[in-house]
C-alpha cells in the first residue's frame, strides 16, 4: 500500500523494505490540535543552532482556494524534483545532515555490526515450473537476489538469472516474474533505481535470452495465455514524464494490453481500458487452465473491486484488440477475489455482507445472484487468502489476533479438514499448483528469519495432513531467539477501542521507564502489520538495549474490512489516537518515557507520524519520518495519488476538505511557542514516483520557516535525501545497509543511546536462509495481498484545415488564433460612439486576487481564473449577466426587424455543393434556403434531383446535430459519416449503406478526424483523443493530448477498435490517416498541432491483406518537422508529394519508397510568384493543379509523369470551393464562387480527349439571386504598405457608386494566422450590409496566412506576430486616408485567431476603430495552450512556459494588456462566444470582458458599450444551423447599427 505489507515475498515490491533483515518502515495517518502535554516538551540531548537551518525561497503569492479558504503554498516550485532551486535545496539540506549524522559516536560499530549480521544467506520459498524447480538466493551481501534453477530440492543448482550483473550499483532490481504454466518461457519485469516503473523481458528456461522488450509497464502482473504465445500486463498508456522515477506527472487510465510473443511492444494490443474514471486500476490474471482471463477493477485503493471475466479458450487465444469481458460483480460495493473455478463455478474470497471476509461459489452465467456461501465468515478472524491444492483441497489462511494461521478445507463442500501447525508469525511465501502434489511455504516471525516447508500429497487421503518437512532452517549466531521476547498487548484508545501491540525487547528488560524505544505504525489501506523477521530491529535491540514496538492500529486489515473502514477517511483521527495511545501505554507501564520514545513510518505512515508530531509534540523524543505523505492538499494531483483519494478523501471536495485540513501535517504546522518540536529526520528520495519527494521539501522547509521564527527550537531537525533510490522497493544491499545505519546514528545522537559490544563469533546461517524478494509461481504468491496490485499499486486550433466544401454563410471562416503596444496618435482623437452606456451598470465578477502565476520572474495574477469552469454556478451567473445587458441593448435596434425580414429572405435561396460519383451513384448536398443543415442527394445521372439519402434536420429539433465528415467506399456501396452535436469538434462515426440502410457499427469521440475505408471494405481508419476524461458534446475544456490513430473493423463494437499509431514523444502530436486510392498505402501524416511543417510515413496494406490487430510499424518517408509533405498520388514505388521543402511557394516532387527522400526529383518546380495549394490526379495521367495567384484561385493541368504543363483552366476572380475527381473516372466537377457569385458547378468529360486538350467546361448549375445581382456591387483588389512597407493585398466590395467622401461604414475583417489564406468566397450577409446599409466591406490579406506561401506564413507568426497587428493597422489607415471612411464609422471584426487580432488592435489602436466585434476569440495568451486543442496552438503563437516566447506573447496577449485610455474611450465592443465552443473555450471571452468591465468602472468615464453575446448550445462555428447563424448575423448588425449609427436602405 502506501507503504505496505511486508508479508509475502512479491508483496515486499509493495512495501517499504525488500530484504529480510531490515527495518521496514510502515505506513498510518492524521489530525490536528495541540492537545495535552506529558512531562513537558522534550528537548533531545544534541543541540543544534536553528539558524543555521537554509532558508528556501517563499512565493507568497501561490495562493489556493478551498471552498473559501485561501492557503497559500509558498514551496510549490519544489513540485518539480528537475528544477534548479530543488536541488539546490536538496543540496542544502544533505549538507547538513550528513555532518550531523556522521558525528554519531558508536556510527562505525553500528555499520560494521549491521553488515555482519546481514551477512547471512537468505532464500526464497522454493516453486515448482514445468520439469524445473526454482529459489532466489542472496549470498548476504549481494545487492540483489540470484535466482536459482535445479532438478531437485534442496540442491544449489545453477544462476538462472542475476540482476547484480545489469547495473554497477545494484539498483536494477526484479519487481515481478511469471513463468507459463509448462515452465519453457519466463517473464519478468526490471525496474531502476527504485521506481515503480518497470521493463518486462523475457527468456526461456535454458537460459537464452528472447528479443521481446516492453518498457513502460507499471503497477502490473504478468499473466501468460495458456498457449504461451503471449502475456498480458498493464501500464498508464498516456503517461508523457519519465520513466525512472523522477517524473511527478499524475498517472491516469491504467490499461490492460496484450504482448504477442515475437513482437514488438509498439504492436502490443489494448486490451481492456475504462472509460469513466481515469483512477480506475486494471488487474489481469490468467487462470491455472489458460481458460479465462480474469479482469479485477479498483478505484485507486478503494476496498472493492468489480470483476470480469473472458473466456480466452474460446476466442481461440486471439487477441487483436480490445475485448468486451463479461460482467461478474460491476459495482463497487465488495471486495471479491478469485480462487479457482471447476467449469462454470467460480470460489472466490469476498467481504460481501462478510467484513472478516468469507469463500463463496458462484455460477459464471448466473452471476452475484447465484453466489453461495462455502466457508462462512468467521467473525473472530480474518480471511487473509485461500489457493486451491491438488485432490479438491483449499488451503486457507486467517489472521487471528494479527497472526497466521493455516487451515485445509474441501473445496466442493467447503469443510474444514485439519489445521496446518504455525508458531506465531507469518506465512511470508507459498507455492502451489493444483495438478502438482508438491506445496512449499515459508514461515517467519519477528525472531524466526525463515524456515520453509514442504508437503507432498501423493496418495494423501484427502482428510488427513501430509508432514509438513522442513526443507530449510535460517539461524544468526548471536541472535537466538531466547535473547529476545515477544509479547503481545491490546491496550485502549482513545474511545476505548483495544488495540492490540507487540512489543520485541531484550527477554531481561527492566521496567525502569528508561529503555529507548521505537515505536512503529502504519495503519492505513486495509494493510495488516504482521509479524516479520528483520535483523536491523534486533540490532537496535540487542545493541543499544531498546526495544520496538508495532502497534496494529485501525485503518489496517487486521481485523477486517470494519477495522479498515474505523482508520479511513473522516475516521483517520482513529489512527492518530490509536498511536498516540500506544505512546501512553508503553510510558504507563514503565518501559520508557518520551525522552526514549523515537516514532518510526514510512510512506502513510509518514502521514501518521507528520500528524501526531504535531499533536503531541511533547510525547516523543525523536521522529523519523520516511517517504511521508504529508502535503494532504495535494498528494493526488502527483503519480499514482489520486488512487489514493478512496483512503483519504479528496481537498476538492468540501466535506472531506474540512476533516483533511484539520491533520494534513504540512499545514498544521506549529512549534509550540514555550517548547519543542521534536528531533525530526525526514527521508525521501529523488526517484520516489510514489510518494513524491516535494512532500518532504516542502514539509521542512515549512518546519525551517517556523523554527527560525520560533527562535529557541534546538532540537535538530533534519532531512536525508537518497539519490538514485525509490519508494523504498528494489533497493541494493548497500543502500539499504546505509540508510538503516544513517537512521541508527540520528536516533542515537538525539536519544543519547549507548552501544552494547557483541563478542559471539561471526554470523553464520544454519542449513539454509530465506529473505524476502521475488518468488516465482507465475504472478508471485497469490495470497490477496500479492494477486491484488489494488494493494500493490496503493503502496503508495485550433486545427487550421482547408475543406473545399461550402458551409452556410458567416462574415468570417473560423481557423485559429496576437499585438504590440505603440499609439499611433490619430488626429480624430478617441472615438465615442452614437449610444452611450452608464458603465456603472456593468456586472462586477468576484476577483479572486490570490490567484497569482510567476512567469519567468514576473508575478501576473489571474482573478478570474474560476471562470475557465464552464459549468461553475458563478460562471453561468455572470454568463446570464452579459445576456441581460447585452440582449435588450441589441433588441433596440430601429432596423433590427428590417434586417431580420431582408436576410431571411436573401438567405432563402437553394445552395448545392459540388457533385461527386461513388460506384454506381452520384451524390450531392442541397439545402432549400432555410434549412438548418444540408441534405445529402442520391441520383443516377447529373442534374436530376434523385432522392434523399441523409438528412440531418430529422436528427435534432432544433437542427444542431450536423454532418462532420463523410467517406464513401471505392465501389460506394458503404457509407461512413461523422455527426456533431451543437458545434462541438467531436463527432460520432455512424455507417450506412449505398441502399440506405442503417448498419450497426459505431464509433463515438473521434475528433479532429478524417474516416479512410480500407481497399477490402472491411474498415476505417479514424483520429481520436484516447485519454480525454471530459464530455464530449463540447463543455469539457480539458486539454487534449496523444491524438492516434485507429482502425475499426465493420461488425465489431467500437470499443474494440485497434490503436494503430500513437506517437508518444510529444502529446501535442496530431495524426491523420488516409488509405491510397487504390488500397495498397496507409499514409499517414504527424504534426506538432498547427505547425506547418509534417512527418509522413506509410504502411502497406497489401503487404498484410488489410489485417490490422494491433499497433503498426509505419515506413518513414519524412521523419523530421522540417517542412511540409502531403501525398497526392502513387504509381507503384513511385509517390507523387506536394511540399515547401527549398520552396516556400511549394512544388510537386516525386520520390521513389525504396531510395527514401534521397530520390526526391522535382516534377513541378516552385513558382515563386503563385503559392501551389494542392494538386489532385485525373484518369489519364492527368494531374490538375491549384494556385493561389495574388488571393485568387488558378487552376492548371499537367502531366502527371514529366510535370509539363498541358494548360490552364479559366475561372474568374475567386475561388475553387468544391472539387471532385476520381483518377478512374472520366468526369470531373467543381463549384466556384466569389464575392458575388455564390455557386457555379462545372463538369468536365476526359471520355477519348486527348491529354493535351481541354474538354468543355459544362456548367451544369449556377445560383442566382434577385436583387443581389453582380452589376449592383464592386470588388477592388488594392496593395497598401504596411509599417515596414510590405505590400498588403486587401479586397475591397462597395456599391458601385460608392462615394470616397470619408462618411462610408465600413466593417474591416482580418485573420493572418496559421497558413490560412482568407480567399474570395460567397456571403449574403456581408452584400445585405454593404446593400441595404450603404456600408463598405474590406478583406485584408494578412501576413500569417498562406497567400504567399510558408515565407508569408511565418512572417505573421510567433516573434513575427505584431506584423499582423502592424498590417491590419494599416488597412485601417488607409481605408481612412483614401477617404473611403472614418474612425468612427470604422468597424473590425474577427474570429478565433482572427479575434485576437481585433483584440490586440482594438488595445494598440483605440482611437482607429468606433467598433469592434471579437467573435470566439483567443483572448488569453498566457494559458490558451492548457484547454482542449490548445496546445496544438504553441508552433504557431509560442508558449508562455518558455521566457522568450513568453517575452514575445506578454506584449500582446489581450487579457493582459488591457487599458482604457485615460483621455478617451475604448471602442464599442462586442463579444461574442458560445457555450459549447471546445476549440477556443469560452473563458477567454468571459475574462476579457470581466478585466474590460472592472477597467471600464474604474475609468469611470467609458460610455461606449462594451458588450458579450454568450450562445448556448452552439459552438466554435461549424455546423451551426441556419436560424442560428442568421440569428447571430442579425445580432451583430444591430450592435453595429446602434453604435455606428447605420441607416436602413430598403
Amino acid at each position: 500500500m502506501i507503504g505496505g505489507q511486508r508479508a509475502l515475498s512479491l508483496g515486499r515490491l509493495l512495501g517499504y523494505g525488500n530484504v529480510s533483515g531490515r527495518t521496514t518502515i510502515r505506513v498510518g495517518s492524521p489530525v490536528a490540535s495541540l492537545t495535552q502535554q506529558c512531562n513537558g516538551l522534550r528537548m533531545s540531548s544534541t543541540a543544534f543552532d536553528s539558524s543555521l537551518y537554509p532558508l528556501a525561497r517563499k512565493d507568497t503569492m501561490v495562493v489556493d482556494d478551498y471552498h473559501g479558504h485561501k492557503i497559500r503554498d509558498p514551496y510549490r516550485y519544489m513540485e518539480n524534483p528537475d528544477g534548479d532551486e530543488t536541488k539546490a535545496f536538496v543540496d542544502q539540506l544533505n549538507a547538513i545532515s550528513a555532518p550531523f549524522i556522521e558525528g554519531s559516536k558508536h556510527r562505525e560499530e553500528c555499520r560494521k555490526r549491521l553488515t555482519e549480521l546481514w551477512n547471512y544467506e537468505k532464500f526464497t520459498c522454493t516453486s515448482k515450473h514445468g520439469p524445473h524447480y526454482y529459489y532466489s538466493h542472496n549470498s548476504g551481501l549481494q545487492n540483489q537476489f540470484v535466482t536459482y534453477q535445479t532438478d531437485a530440492v534442496g540442491t544449489k543448482g545453477k544462476v538462472f538469472f542475476d540482476p547484480n550483473t545489469l547495473s554497477e550499483d545494484g539498483t536494477t532490481s526484479l519487481t515481478t516474474s511469471s513463468f507459463t504454466k509448462d515452465g519453457s518461457l519466463f517473464a519478468y519485469g526490471l525496474s531502476e533505481a527504485g521506481s515503480d516503473w518497470m521493463t518486462i523481458k523475457f527468456k526461456t528456461s535454458s537460459g537464452e535470452d528472447l528479443p521481446d522488450v516492453i518498457p513502460g509497464a507499471k503497477f502490473s502482473g504478468i499473466a501468460w495465455t495458456g498457449d504461451n504465445k503471449g502475456i498480458f500486463y498493464c501500464r498508464y498508456p498516456e503517461h508523457k514524464g519519465s520513466m525512472v522515477g523522477t517524473s511527478t506527472e499524475k498517472h491516469e487510465w491504467h490499461s490492460l494490453y496484450y504482448h504477442k510473443m515475437g513482437t514488438k511492444a509498439e504492436e502490443d494490443v489494448l486490451v481492456y481500458k475504462r472509460t469513466d474514471n481515469p483512477d480506475l486500476i486494471v488487474i489481469a490474471r490468467v487462470t491455472e487452465d489458460g481458460r479465462y482471463l480474469l479482469i479485477s477493477v479498483v478505484r485507486g485503493a478503494d476496498p472493492f473491486n468489480m470483476l470480469y471475466y473472458y473466456d480466452l479458450k474460446a476466442a481461440g487465444n486471439k487477441i487483436t484488440g480490445p475485448i468486451d469481458p463479461v460482467p461478474v460483480v460491476t459495482t463497487l460495493e465488495a471486495k471479491y477475489e478469485y480462487m479457482d473455478h471447476d467449469g462454470d463455478r467460480m470460489i472466490f474470497r469476498t467481504n460481501r455482507d462478510a467484513p472478516m471476509f468469507k469463500v463463496v461459489s458462484m455460477s459464471l452465467t448466473e452471476g452475484v445472484s447465484s453466489q453461495v456461501d462455502l466457508i462462512p465468515e468467521n467473525d473472530k478472524a480474518t480471511l487473509a487468502w485461500g489457493v486451491p491444492i491438488i485432490g479438491g483441497r483449499l488451503l486457507v489462511s486467517y489472521f487471528e489476533d494479527v497472526k497466521s494461521t493455516l487451515y485445509m478445507h474441501e473445496t466442493s463442500s467447503g469443510r474444514r479438514l485439519y489445521q496446518l501447525p504455525l508458531e506465531i508469525g507469518t506465512v511470508s511465501d507459498l507455492h502451489w499448483d493444483k495438478t502438482e502434489n508438491e506445496l512449499f511455504l515459508a514461515f517467519e516471525s519477528f525472531l524466526v528469519p525463515m524456515i520453509e516447508y514442504k508437503m507432498d500429497f501423493s496418495g494423501v487421503p484427502i482428510e488427513k495432513m501430509p508432514d509438513m518437512k522442513e526443507t530449510r532452517r535460517t539461524h544468526l549466531s548471536g541472535m537466538e531467539k531466547e535473547s529476545f521476547k515477544v509479547e503481545q498487548v491490546f491496550y485502549p484508545s482513545k474511545d476505548g477501542t483495544k488495540i492490540p501491540m507487540f512489543i520485541i525487547s531484550n527477554a531481561n528488560m527492566p521496567r525502569s521507564g528508561e529503555n529507548p524505544m521505537i515505536l512503529d505504525g502504519y495503519g492505513g489501506f486495509g494493510v495488516p502489520y504482521v509479524p516479520y523477521f528483520d535483523v536491523a530491529r534486533l540490532l537496535f535491540v540487542r545493541h543499544y538495549g531498546g526495544a520496538w514496538a508495532i502497534a496494529n492500529l485501525r485503518g489496517g486489515g487486521e481485523y477486517g474490512e470494519a477495522w479498515h473502514e474505523a482508520g479511513m477517511r473522516e475516521k483517520k483521527q482513529n489512527v492518530f489516537d490509536d498511536f498516540i495511545s500506544a505512546g501512553e501505554h508503553l510510558f504507563s507501564k514503565k518501559i520508557t518515557k518520551p525522552e526514549k520514545l523515537c516514532i518510526i513510518g514510512g510512506s502513510n505512515g509518514g502521514l501518521l507520524m507528520g500528524a501526531v508530531s504535531q499533536q503531541r509534540p511533547a510525547l516523543f523524543g525523536c521522529v523519523i519520518n520516511a517517504v511521508g505523505v504529508l502535503d494532504m492538499f495535494r498528494f493526488h494531483k502527483f503519480t499514482i495519488g489520486a488512487a489514493w483519494m478512496a483512503e483519504y478523501g479528496c481537498p476538492d471536495v468540501k466535506e472531506d476538505f474540512e476533516f483533511i485540513a484539520k491533520y494534513s501535517p504540512l499545514h498544521n504546522l506549529a512549534i509550540p511557542a514555550d517548547g519543542q518540536w521534536p528531533a525530526t529526520l525526514l527521508m525521501t528520495a529523488d526517484h520516489d514516483d510514489r510518494v513524491v519527494p516535494s512532500h518532504t521539501l516542502k514539509y521542512i522547509a515549512t518546519l525551517y520557516e517556523k523554527a527560525k521564527d520560533h527562535g529557541k527550537q534546538s532540537n535538530p531537525i533534519m532531512a536525508r535525501v537518497e539519490v538514485k533510490a525509490g519508494h523504498g522497493a528494489g533497493k541494493p544491499m548497500a543502500k539499504v545497509i546505509a540508510e538503516q545505519v544513517d537512521t541508527y546514528s540520528f536516533i542515537e545522537r538525539v536519544m543519547g543511546l549507548k552501544w552494547k559490544p557483541f563478542s559471539a563469533g561471526s554470523v553464520h546461517s544454519h542449513s539454509d536462509v530465506c529473505s524476502d524478494t521475488v518468488s516465482s509461481h507465475r504472478e508471485g504468491l497469490r495470497t490477496p495481498l500479492q494477486y491484488d496490485p489494488a494493494s500493490s499499486m496503493c503502496l503508495i486550433g485550433l486545427m487550421a484545415r482547408r475543406v473545399h466544401s461550402k458551409r452556410g454563410d458567416a462574415l468570417f471562416r473560423a481557423s485559429p488564433q496576437l499585438a504590440s503596444t505603440t499609439f499611433a496618435k490619430y488626429p480624430h482623437g478617441f472615438r465615442m460612439c452614437s449610444t452611450a452606456i452608464d458603465c456603472s451598470t456593468y456586472p462586477c465578477a468576484r476577483k479572486d486576487d490570490t490567484v497569482v502565476d510567476e512567469y519567468h520572474g514576473l508575478k501576473i495574477s489571474d482573478p478570474y481564473r474560476y471562470m475557465e469552469n464552464p459549468d461553475g454556478e458563478e460562471t453561468k451567473a455572470f454568463v446570464d449577466q452579459l445576456n441581460s445587458i447585452s440582449t435588450p441593448f441589441i433588441e433596440k435596434s430601429e432596423h433590427r426587424e428590417e434586417c431580420r425580414k431582408r436576410l431571411t429572405e436573401l438567405w432563402n435561396y437553394e445552395k448545392f455543393t459540388v457533385t461527386s460519383k461513388r460506384g454506381a451513384h452520384y451524390y450531392y448536398k442541397h439545402n432549400t434556403g432555410l434549412q438548418n443543415q444540408y441534405v445529402t442527394y442520391q441520383t443516377d445521372a447529373v442534374g436530376t434531383k434523385g432522392k434523399v439519402f441523409f438528412d440531418p434536420n430529422t436528427l435534432s429539433e432544433d437542427g444542431t446535430t450536423f454532418l462532420r465528415a463523410g467517406s464513401f467506399t471505392k465501389d460506394g456501396t458503404l457509407y461512413a459519416y461523422g455527426l456533431s452535436e451543437k458545434g462541438s469538434d467531436w463527432m460520432t462515426i455512424q455507417f450506412k449503406t449505398s441502399s440506405g440502410e442503417d448498419l450497426p457499427d459505431k464509433i463515438p469521440g473521434a475528433k479532429f478526424s478524417g474516416i479512410s475505408w480500407t481497399g477490402d471494405k472491411t474498415g476505417v481508419f479514424y483520429s481520436k483523443y484516447p485519454q480525454h476524461k471530459g464530455a464530449t458534446e463540447g463543455t469539457s475544456a480539458e486539454k487534449h493530448e496523444w491524438h492516434s490513430l485507429y482502425y475499426h473493423k465493420m461488425g465489431t463494437k467500437a470499443e474494440e477498435d485497434v490503436l494503430v499509431y500513437k506517437r508518444t514523444d510529444n502529446p501535442d502530436m496530431m495524426v491523420d490517416g488516409e488509405v491510397t486510392d487504390d488500397g495498397r498505402f496507409l499514409i499517414i501524416s504527424v504534426a506538432r498541432g498547427c505547425d506547418p511543417f509534417n512527418m509522413l510515413y506509410y504502411y502497406d496494406l497489401k503487404a498484410v491483406d488489410n489485417k490490422i490487430t494491433g499497433p503498426i510499424e509505419a515506413v518513414p518517408l519524412f521523419d523530421t518537422l522540417e517542412a511540409k509533405y502531403e501525398y497526392i498520388d502513387h504509381d507503384g514505388d513511385r509517390m507523387i508529394i506536394r511540399t515547401n521543402k527549398g520552396a516556400p511557394m511549394f512544388k510537386i516532387v516525386t520520390m521513389s519508397l525504396k531510395d527514401g527522400a534521397a530520390s526526391l526529383v522535382d516534377l513541378i518546380p516552385e513558382n515563386t510568384k503563385a503559392n501551389l495549394e494542392w494538386a489532385c490526379p485525373l484518369i489519364g495521367g492527368r494531374l490538375v493543379v491549384g494556385y493561389i495567384e495574388d488571393v485568387k484561385a488558378a487552376l492548371y493541368m499537367h502531366e502527371q509523369s514529366s510535370g509539363r504543363r498541358l494548360y490552364q483552366i479559366p475561372l474568374d476572380i475567386g475561388t475553387v470551393s468544391g472539387f471532385y475527381a476520381d483518377k478512374e473516372e472520366n468526369e470531373l466537377f467543381l463549384a466556384f464562387e466569389s464575392f458575388l457569385v455564390p455557386m457555379i458547378e462545372y463538369r468536365m468529360d476526359f471520355s477519348g480527349v486527348p491529354i493535351e486538350k481541354m474538354p468543355e467546361m459544362k456548367e451544369i448549375r449556377r445560383v442566382h439571386i434577385n436583387g443581389m445581382e453582380k452589376e449592383s456591387f464592386k470588388v477592388e483588389q488594392v496593395f497598401y504598405p504596411s509599417k515596414d512597407g510590405t505590400k498588403i493585398p486587401m479586397y475591397i466590395i462597395s456599391n458601385a457608386g460608392m462615394q470616397k467622401n470619408g462618411e462610408n461604414p465600413v466593417i474591416l475583417n482580418g485573420y493572418g494566422g496559421f497558413n490560412v489564406a482568407d480567399m474570395p468566397y460567397f456571403s449574403v450577409s456581408r452584400l445585405l450590409f454593404v446593400r441595404h446599409f450603404g456600408g463598405v466591406y474590406a478583406c485584408a490579406n494578412l501576413r500569417g496566412g498562406s497567400e504567399y506561401g510558408e515565407a508569408w506564413h511565418e512572417a505573421g507568426m510567433k516573434g513575427n506576430k505584431q506584423n499582423v497587428f502592424d498590417d491590419f493597422i494599416s488597412a485601417g489607415e488607409y481605408l481612412v486616408g483614401e477617404k473611403i471612411t472614418k474612425p468612427a464609422k470604422l468597424t473590425i471584426h474577427g474570429g478565433s485567431n482572427g479575434g485576437l487580432l481585433v483584440g490586440a488592435c482594438s488595445q494598440q489602436r483605440p482611437d482607429l476603430f468606433g467598433c469592434a466585434i471579437n467573435r470566439v476569440g483567443v483572448l488569453d495568451m498566457l494559458r490558451y495552450h492548457k484547454f482542449t486543442i490548445g496546445g496544438a496552438w504553441v508552433p504557431e503563437y509560442g508558449c508562455a512556459d518558455v521566457k522568450e516566447d513568453f517575452d514575445i506573447i506578454y506584449k500582446y496577449s489581450p487579457l493582459h494588456n488591457l487599458k482604457i485610455p485615460e483621455g478617451g474611450q475604448w471602442p464599442a465592443t462586442l463579444l461574442m462566444t458560445a457555450d459549447h465552443d471546445d476549440r477556443v473555450v469560452p473563458s477567454h471571452t468571459l475574462k476579457y470582458i470581466a478585466t474590460l468591465y472592472e477597467k471600464a468602472k474604474a475609468h469611470g468615464k467609458q460610455s461606449n458599450p462594451i458588450m458579450a453575446r454568450v450562445e448556448v448550445k452552439a459552438g466554435h462555428g461549424a455546423g451551426k444551423p441556419t436560424s442560428k447563424i442568421i440569428a447571430e448575423q442579425v445580432d451583430l448588425y444591430a450592435f453595429i447599427q446602434r453604435v455606428v449609427g447605420l441607416k436602413w436602405n430598403p
